[in-house]
């Protein structure tokens, strides 16, 4: 396995590409959060508004930011 930085593989591309992935991760994750606390907030009307029920809501919320 070629461990040099101009060869075919590299110790700092691979690095670089799970650092990318992870930051990317944390960014979704962070939106997802705050996606479903905007959503907790929500009155009725706006809820309605989006097409959502309470049970939609509800269901939404309590999903752990990881989870899609």
């Amino acid at each position: 396995m070629d461990t040099s930085l101009d060869g075919e593989f590299s110790y700092l591309d691979l690095s670089k590409k799970i650092v990318g992935k992870l930051k990317s991760l944390i960014i979704t994750w962070k939106v997802r959060a705050q996606s479903r606390k905007h959503l907790a907030e929500m009155d009725s009307r706006l809820l309605k508004d989006i097409g959502l029920t309470e049970a939609d809501r509800s269901q939404e919320i309590m999903k752990p930011f990881w989870a899609e």
